[in-house]
């Protein structure tokens, strides 16, 4: 039975959950960098990245179809049917896939006589990442549907068993066996008991999607797919740029920096996992203002967390990481600014998808991260020196340029009533802001001045319009506290 909506409390409890579920690297960030190399936190990065980019593929991005056209059924056995459909389909497709690979890389290895090997990963490393990847969609199905039918305290319930868990088998592990495979495994063997948890509460029937029905959905899906494996460019690939040179400790510096970025993507998850699924709803239901007024709210919230996450993720370096950690802070602010321009395209771009034109979106990353790409590759070979600012500066422009390239064919498709005057002012002021953290590296004055800027930040919103603070409601409570 769907739950009644409650958007402020359901946020809160997204957020602490998506807190708990990806933040426990950060949280274990200071004891892995004691006990494990600086080269060894770099193939961690390594290993990381290369099982998102396949767990992209893999999953063939087949959730999207449960927000576009399982969330508009009005039914509820319905839509509980046709999620069982698209979930164990989705679970024999990736299994598929993942033997299908398998078999290839074996049959050439097979015919070149063990010559074929994948650089800088064990074959247990490689057993690990393939089990993982093989339930990633439908482990993402499983959470879009908790989320649909608004259960956001077993969501939050079953987030932190597994953060828990997760944490202190890493704690343990490193402390008495300090080696990649070994944390490797443990991110394996949480993922498989939240796969567990999540199956055992939604009961999901073994019935799978009819081949009309599948067709149907990878039309809309598979574009989509193709477009997150476009921006992986921009969002994981860079770092295959760095590990090509050879220096993993140069990869850790550059992982160090993303995991803060990513955490303001984390703290930015409430409002997208409560949004997403209901924003084509909202527009259906309550028309074009009123989502566009959600959706800049979403805004003034990402630009909020990218200052907060800069200072405070300045200062976590500067205190509780070791001392050959510390060019990481100096490169946060790109990272973070790469960050915000990600979501904020994430949060704009509804009118693609309520067109149903994911091919334009999937030309639209194809183009930008090419260019941007290849740029960078250039400029990286002919200085190497500076390889780590040129992909972190490279990454951040050109994660702005597609941002606003998705918002005007947005717009072109499905225009919204968005104040872009005034959010333009907003942003610029944003980004200054954030550059600001390069000029001290104190941590009174670091701390002091990240105050500052915070309520100058919440204060331009509520001036320009793009937020409204309750002003009058907080005037009268004072007045009724002082009578």
């Amino acid at each position: 039975m769907k739950h009644t909506s409650r958007p402020y409390h359901d946020m809160l409890l997204y957020g602490s959950a998506l807190l708990l579920l990806r933040g426990a690297s950060l949280i274990t960030l200071p004891v892995m960098t004691y006990f494990l190399s600086i080269e060894q936190i770099g193939q961690l990065e390594l290993i990381s990245v290369t099982q998102i980019f396949f767990s992209l593929l893999i999953a063939l991005a087949m959730h999207e179809n449960l927000y576009r056209f399982i969330a508009t059924t009005q039914d509820a056995n319905e839509q509980k049917a046709m999620t069982s459909r698209l979930y164990t389909t989705s679970l024999l497709l990736s299994c598929g896939l993942i033997i299908m690979v398998s078999g290839l890389f074996w049959t050439m290895n097979l015919f070149s006589n063990g010559e074929v090997k994948l650089q800088n990963f064990s074959d247990s490393q490689l057993v690990l990442m393939a089990s993982a990847i093989a339930i990633q969609g439908s482990l993402e199905i499983s959470l879009a549907w908790l989320r649909l039918q608004n259960r956001a305290l077993i969501f939050f319930k079953i987030s932190l068993i597994c953060t828990c868990l997760q944490v202190g088998l890493i704690l343990a592990v490193v402390s008495i066996i300090p080696s990649v495979t070994a944390v490797l495994a443990v991110g394996v063997f949480c993922a498989f008991v939240q796969m567990g948890l999540l199956h055992f509460y939604n009961r999901f029937s073994w019935q799978t999607l009819s081949l009309e029905q599948l067709k149907h959905y990878l039309r809309y899906c598979l574009p989509i797919m193709l477009s997150a494996l476009v921006a992986f460019g921009l969002n994981g690939g860079e770092r295959w740029l760095l590990a090509q040179s050879g220096d993993l400790a140069l990869l850790a510096q550059y992982a160090i920096a993303i995991k803060f970025a990513l955490a303001m993507g984390i703290l930015l998850q409430p409002f997208h996992m409560w949004w997403m699924p209901k924003r084509f709803e909202y527009w259906q239901n309550q028309g074009e203002t009123t989502t566009s007024y959600i959706s800049q709210y979403g805004i003034v919230y990402a630009c909020v967390l990218a200052l907060l996450v800069t200072w405070l993720g300045k200062l976590f370096i500067l205190l509780f990481l070791p001392s050959q950690y510390q060019l990481a802070s100096d490169i946060l602010a790109l990272a973070v600014v790469a960050m915000l321009c990600k979501e904020l395209a994430e949060i704009v771009n509804i009118g693609i998808l309520k067109a149903q034109k994911t091919s334009q979106l999937f030309s639209i990353n194809l183009v930008t991260t090419t260019i941007a790409i290849g740029c960078v590759w250039l400029v990286v070979l002919q200085f190497p020196n500076l390889a780590l600012w040129t992909v972190c500066s490279g990454v951040a422009l050109a994660q702005l340029t597609r941002c606003l390239v998705i918002l005007t064919f947005s717009q072109k498709s499905c225009p919204l009533p968005y104040q872009l005057g005034k959010l333009t002012c907003y942003l610029l002021l944003t980004f200054t802001l954030i550059a600001s953290s390069w000029m001290s590296d104190t941590i009174v004055t670091s701390i002091l001045i990240a105050i500052m800027e915070t309520i100058l930040l919440v204060a331009a919103a509520h001036h320009l319009g793009l937020l409204k603070l309750p002003y009058q409601n907080l005037r009268r409570a004072i007045v009724r506290l002082s009578l």
